[in-house]
């Protein structure tokens, strides 16, 4: 790809609206997001993930431990990349 090319195709993407701009027009999208965002919030509060799962679990009856952790693995995986632990 040339020069004129790469330029043409970065005019193309930045006049499109992103998924993530998108999504966070819909109300829908951020009612889905903000539990994701307060995880995040939670964990740059000094809690561990376990905690994390284990206060979600304490809080809501129907949800079980796999649950909860699925759900906070999605939230340092894709929300708050800084939370993520390997």
């Amino acid at each position: 790809m040339n020069a004129e090319d790469q330029r043409a195709s970065t005019k193309n993407r930045s006049s499109q609206p992103s998924a993530c701009t998108a999504s966070q027009q819909s109300p829908v999208a951020r009612g889905v997001l903000r539990p994701g965002y307060q995880i995040c919030h939670y964990l740059r509060n000094g809690h561990t993930t376990t905690e994390t799962v284990l206060q979600i679990v304490s809080k809501t009856s129907t949800w079980t431990l796999e649950a909860a952790g699925a759900v906070v693995g999605a939230a340092t995986g894709t929300l708050c990349e800084d939370q993520w632990i390997e």
